[in-house]
């Protein structure tokens, strides 16, 4: 890693060296890069976000619908478990009765 770094100092800095532009020149160019290195990651950055907030609204979707099936399953268990202690209670009456 450290090489890497060493080597891209020694490049840069034989690059504005022998650059064919002036040092203003140079400077300009560097700006100017930069700011377009500057606009690239703010774009990538709103890509970024746009599509965190899709994935965020579809896990909500998501969740709400499995809380949704949730209530119904429990629901539905409810209404066995209701009927079955009514059948008991009617079989029980029906049997001492």
């Amino acid at each position: 890693m450290y090489c890497f770094l060493g080597g891209l100092g020694v490049g840069l800095a034989g690059g504005i060296l022998f650059a064919p532009l002036s040092g203003t020149g140079t400077r300009d160019r560097i700006r100017r890069k930069a700011n377009e290195a500057q606009g690239l990651v703010n774009a990538k950055a709103d890509e970024a976000r746009g599509y965190l907030k899709r994935q965020g609204a579809r896990l909500i979707d998501q969740t709400n619908e499995f809380v949704e099936l949730g209530k119904r399953v429990v629901n539905d268990q409810q209404e066995r478990v209701t009927r079955a202690v009514e059948a008991g209670r009617t079989a029980y009456r029906e049997a001492v009765g």
